[in-house]
């Protein structure tokens, strides 16, 4: 398949493709990423033809506060108290974006660059 094609294909369908990818590798990180990507996929507006090729932070952070954080508890620490640390899901999706090309700081005058890789989310 060449480079194009396949850089297309992680765009349109990244969660699909990096399944493909954990089924040839064995590996359970494979899966998790693959995981990422589709929710993520399905909670990107579809009416705006939302992708990983055109999320932006703010549509990262839209998916953290409505789905990521209410669907995980968190870690329990000594003190009894509860935190929930996104930088898991966070570093798959950055992962993802390198993959189809989207790397470098986040340029909002343009919308280029790895959208992780912004100040709206640090």
């Amino acid at each position: 398949m060449a480079d194009a094609s396949a850089q297309l294909m992680y765009q349109k369908r990244p969660g699909q493709c990096i399944l493909q990818d954990a089924a040839q590798l064995g590996s359970s990180h494979c899966l998790q990423k693959s995981k990422t990507y589709a929710r993520i996929g399905q909670h990107l507006p579809a009416a705006k033809e939302e992708n990983l090729a055109t999320c932006t932070p703010a549509d990262l952070l839209v998916y953290m506060e409505s789905h990521w954080l209410p669907n995980h508890a968190g870690t329990m620490l000594p003190d009894g108290s509860v935190i929930a640390c996104p930088s898991g899901c966070l570093s798959h999706l950055s992962t993802g974006f390198l993959l189809i090309g989207r790397d470098g700081d986040w340029d909002p005058s343009n919308g280029t660059g790895n959208p992780v890789v912004s100040t709206d989310l640090t």
